[in-house]
């Protein structure tokens, strides 16, 4: 898996695509897509050019006209039977919650619940964005029993250590800083799922 912060798919949106194909990545979280959510032309076309590539797409832009945010995965048709899931999520947060199917299954895990977010810097809505990741977390669990967890996100100033509450064998497994000035890890993957993954790498 991968977790991309974009600032902007529509301009690298060639270049994410070889990146996917080249790296050989099945799973892709995209965070900061910028994509806008009323033009359905915008939308149509980014999953076009993906296609192209043999890439599938689904997001959950930001929504009203503020410029930024949103998020996305992008993952391998060949791999994966993943569908978003129908989730009411309150119009100031940023998250997308998706039921990943493996077309060949290892082990007992025959399903995972992929969640996607953003939390833009200074946000006032982090403890609501908390709270529903974790109820909402809590339910998918107990509605698809025996499933893994994938969270992955840009967190910026959001406390991510409350979602362990969820699950104690949910793991954050980026160690080390992911921001520019290289004393923060802002960018987060937890899962339950984390002794059948290798160490994660900085791209």
């Amino acid at each position: 898996i991968s977790l991309y912060n974009m600032r902007s798919i529509w301009p690298k949106i060639g270049n994410l695509a070889d990146d996917i194909n080249l790296r050989e990545t099945d799973l892709c979280f995209l965070t900061e897509v910028w994509e806008k959510k009323e033009n359905k032309r915008h939308q149509y076309s980014i999953e076009e050019m993906l296609e192209m590539k043999d890439i599938d797409y689904i997001s959950s832009p930001r929504p009203g006209s503020r410029r930024g945010g949103g998020v996305a995965l992008a993952f391998s048709k060949e791999k994966f039977q993943v569908s978003k899931l129908s989730i009411d999520v309150p119009k100031t947060l940023e998250c997308l919650f998706a039921l990943v199917k493996p077309n060949i299954t290892h082990g007992k895990v025959r399903q995972i619940i992929a969640v996607c977010f953003y939390s833009p810097p200074r946000s006032k809505s982090n403890s609501r964005l908390i709270d529903f990741l974790t109820t909402t977390i809590s339910r998918l669990k107990s509605e698809h029993n025996g499933c893994g967890i994938i969270i992955c996100g840009d967190r910026n100033d959001l406390k991510v250590d409350a979602l362990s509450s969820v699950d104690p064998a949910l793991k954050q497994v980026v160690t080390f800083p992911t921001n520019k000035n290289l004393n923060k890890t802002l960018d987060i993957i937890m899962t339950d799922l984390n002794s059948g993954y290798q160490e994660p790498t900085k791209l």
